[in-house]
């Protein structure tokens, strides 16, 4: 089951992070966008096995649990299309893991704490492109 995208000009964005006020001010900060926010790499794989579908995929690089290396290298199993619309937030409390990924991935990375102007922008472009 794949759900439509909202009408206008906005996308659907998914955000993943265990500062569950990450979520919040990205939520109010991405208005006309259909924001999905939860807290942990497994409920945003949960969600992304049932078929909904997202534009952007804002993710936190380090997490208890699946942080966001640990689901980007599940997506690629089983949808790697997502992939490229992972942009992954950092605070700087690399793992090694973490700072290999990070080195290696093509995605985008934007450090925490982050300008929010830059942030819609750059969400507005992927969504954009996705159009």
């Amino acid at each position: 089951m794949t759900s439509a995208r909202p009408p206008g000009p906005g996308g659907r964005i998914l955000v993943f992070d265990d500062d569950v006020e990450i979520g919040r001010v990205l939520k109010r900060s991405l208005r006309g966008h259909d924001v999905v926010a939860v807290s942990s790499g497994r409920a945003a794989l949960d969600l992304l096995a049932t078929g909904v579908t997202f534009d952007v995929i804002l993710c936190d690089l380090v997490m208890p649990g699946l942080g966001g290396p640990d689901v980007h290298q599940a997506l690629q199993k089983t949808m790697p299309e997502l992939c490229e619309r992972m942009i992954f937030m950092s605070g700087g409390a690399f793992t090694p893991g973490a700072e290999a990924f990070a080195r290696t991935t093509t995605c985008t990375l934007v450090n925490k704490p982050f300008d929010m102007k830059a942030i819609r922008g750059l969400v507005a472009e992927r969504v954009a492109a996705r159009q």
